[in-house]
């Protein structure tokens, strides 16, 4: 699951300074649609999950689902210099299918997980089970 946030960190920037011609801090303050989606994203997975009791794998699949839409739709842009809007939205989907998924995967470690799995804690991993 890193990769996919992890590329999208590093690949949108530099396609908005190398296709778009954009300076630095110009294409960093562009990403920020993804960014501020996926902390979105996280809380509202968090509050389905917790208040409404949907079952983690359903909005795991349903992130799964947001991430396919999105990156594929970021991947049809054209490659010219004028920077389209909806790129903005297609970070937006892209971002809380991130969340979505990311999330409730580290949630569901916890509940899949057998008690003789977990061992003693170790500062190395820092997780406890």
């Amino acid at each position: 699951m890193g990769a996919p946030v992890a590329v999208t960190n590093f690949q949108l920037p530099q396609r908005f300074m190398l296709v778009n011609g954009l300076p630095n801090f110009g294409a960093a303050v562009r990403v920020i649609p993804f960014g501020g989606s996926s902390a979105i994203g996280t809380i509202l997975s968090g509050k389905l999950a917790s208040k409404l009791r949907v079952p983690g794998i359903y909005l795991v699949l349903f992130g799964a689902a947001l991430q396919i839409i999105g990156f594929a739709l970021l991947g049809t842009l054209d490659e010219n210099e004028v920077l389209e809007a909806k790129i903005y939205g297609y970070q937006v989907i892209a971002g809380m299918g991130c969340a979505f998924s990311f999330s409730n995967l580290i949630m569901l470690v916890a509940f899949t997980a057998e008690k003789r799995d977990g061992g003693r804690c170790t500062l190395r991993y820092s997780i406890c089970l």
